[in-house]
């Protein structure tokens, strides 16, 4: 596994696109395997359709300005801490703004929302497979996040948190859930500030 607190940014990049293009880099435009490495500019090149691409393009990751090393430490402490993590955690740990933190936390939960819906004809919520002491006990993890990480939520983004609490809960025996979560975020469509804010 990565060391991702103490990854650079070239040690990220090459993992993403390990993750990303794991039969080795091609082009997101026409499909051309291989392209060739523009190193200098940490971007590839297809000689079919000359497009010009690099490893976040067409993610989540694409429009940041926030090193992809602090992408990192946030993925691993989101999926690391059982009770989540709030933005102002994120905030202090990462040493950026509360708006960069709070952005930040939501993308990646946007990202593994998708994988926290249930199955065709299952009930709603995490796959806990009619176990009851599991949801009893999950859901009382739940409200004690509620208490001791994050205070207060906005009804508006309720959803958001149960559905990033419902990821780690049906991967809690998962030993690869930073490496699915980063390919979520990779997979994953941008979501925009304005729509959360809306």
């Amino acid at each position: 596994m990565l060391p991702v607190v103490t990854a650079t940014e070239a040690e990220c990049r090459k993992h993403l696109e390990s993750l990303r293009w794991p039969g080795g880099a091609s082009c997101p435009r026409c499909g051309q395997l291989p392209v060739s490495r523009i190193a200098r500019r940490r971007q590839f090149d297809c000689p079919r359709c000359r497009f010009q691409f690099s490893v976040t393009s067409g993610t989540v990751f694409h429009d940041s300005h926030l090193p992809l090393s602090k992408w990192f430490v946030a993925v691993f402490l989101l999926c690391a801490s059982a009770n989540g993590m709030s933005a102002n955690q994120l905030r202090r740990t990462l040493k950026v703004s509360y708006k960069t933190a709070w952005y930040l936390s939501h993308r990646i939960r946007a990202a593994v929302a998708e994988a926290a819906v249930p199955a065709p004809g299952r009930a709603g919520g995490p796959e806990w497979r009619g176990r009851a002491d599991l949801a009893e006990s999950a859901f009382s993890m739940f409200k004690r996040s509620m208490v001791d990480s994050f205070h207060q939520i906005n009804a508006k983004h309720l959803d958001a948190y149960l559905n990033e609490f419902a990821w780690r809960v049906n991967n809690r025996t998962n030993p690869h859930l930073l490496r699915d979560t980063l390919l979520k975020l990779l997979a994953a469509p941008t979501l925009r500030y304005r729509e959360l804010t809306a």
